[in-house]
């Protein structure tokens, strides 16, 4: 589904992102864990093409949106769903509209149609009655769950998660990443997740990646990030300051 190849990237005279490879499988749930200041976020931006890199490709379907811009890009860019790391919803926008908002600017539909892809979209993420809520009158969890609802109201095929149990309580934390699993099974969507959560990554994960330095230092299923002794890798599992400043 999405594969970056020999990715480079700076900012100036930083190098974020080295020459790094990763290939996201289709219909899975793929996490890139690596400490804060890594990269992520840049990969991130990259997969959905807000970043173009210095060399290397990023393919999305076996096309290279690195090449695109207008119209060809913003066609790639409709197979994705968004969640940020705050959930930014629109502060003056109520639970409805801010679900409906891409909706109303990507599709033509009647108010009964729009209204039934709202609840849907609601239904998909266990939330209802919420509809005429203000973004300040929700929960944290809530907000995640909103944010989500929106990600997933154009149906797409990828959804792209930026830290999404940041800042989350323990039970939230379960909650969120319980969605997340529904929600990939409920519509065999591709998922990838950038966090710094070691812990939900080996509960939830199918395949992990880990970040270090702008390349992949070690990617796989969670039993084998979880057994690697690469030491960098052992001491951000065990969560150890030190030597590498594991955050």
């Amino acid at each position: 589904m999405i594969e970056l190849q020999n990715v480079c990237k700076s900012f100036k005279d930083q190098r974020v992102l080295d020459g790094l490879s990763l290939n996201v499988p289709d219909g899975r749930i793929t996490v890139l864990l690596g400490r804060s200041g890594s990269g992520k976020s840049v990969t991130l931006k990259h997969i959905i093409g807000l970043l173009r890199p210095d060399a290397g490709r990023v393919l999305v379907d076996g096309e290279d949106i690195t090449a695109l811009d207008g119209s060809a890009l913003n066609r790639v860019r409709a197979k994705f769903g968004v969640l940020f790391q705050d959930g930014a919803l629109f502060d003056s926008m109520n639970v409805f509209e801010n679900i409906a908002f891409p909706l109303i600017e990507h599709a033509k539909l009647k108010k009964g149609e729009l209204r039934a892809r709202v609840e849907e979209a609601l239904a998909a993420v266990s939330l209802s009655r919420v509809e005429e809520k203000m973004p300040a009158e929700l929960s944290g969890g809530m907000r995640k769950r909103v944010g989500l609802a929106r990600a997933i109201v154009l149906h797409p095929s990828i959804i792209l998660y930026d830290e999404p149990t940041s800042g989350l309580d323990p039970l939230l934390t379960d909650n969120i990443n319980h969605l997340i699993q529904e929600t990939q099974r409920k519509f065999n969507l591709t998922n990838f997740i950038i966090s710094h959560d070691v812990g939900a990554a080996l509960r939830i994960a199918d395949k992990i990646a880990v970040l270090y330095e702008g390349k992949i230092l070690e990617e796989g299923p969670p039993g084998q990030i979880a057994a690697s002794t690469n030491p960098f890798i052992r001491a951000f599992i065990e969560g150890r300051q030190g030597e590498y400043d594991v955050l």
